[in-house]
């Protein structure tokens, strides 16, 4: 048991210098399926690796559990529905946690975001 908790300290005191910032964009499962359906008719390609795609999804959730091993201030949390639903307080969050100066406006920004297009939107 002892050399489990040396080694947890140890992977803590090299973590706590990460030279990046963590942002974690969740999104429920249901909503990954309905995407992934929605972008194989749109693509043309051939059907996207559902399979994998949704284990990916599930391991990524898993950060969300061990957000305690990270060091303080390296993760920002994001659900998919604050960017759809326009939550300009989680844009707002998310500007600070980035350190951007000067902040933009988080209305306007997710405004605009929705608005235009992208290879990987699909109404």
């Amino acid at each position: 048991m002892k050399y489990i908790y040396i080694k947890l300290v140890f992977l803590l005191i090299i973590s706590t210098s990460l030279p990046f910032k963590i942002i974690l964009l969740t999104r429920p499962i249901e909503e990954i399926k309905s995407s992934l359906d929605r972008w194989d008719k749109f693509s043309g390609r051939g059907p996207s690796n559902h399979k994998k795609t949704l284990h990916n999804a599930v391991e990524v959730a898993k950060w969300t559990e061990k957000k305690f091993l990270m060091p303080k201030g390296t993760m920002f949390e994001l659900e998919f529905a604050d960017m759809k639903e326009q939550k300009t307080e989680r844009i707002d969050a998310l500007q600070k946690f980035l350190n951007l100066d000067p902040l933009q406006d988080s209305a306007r920004v997710l405004i605009d975001a929705l608005r235009k297009d992208s290879i990987t939107k699909v109404s």
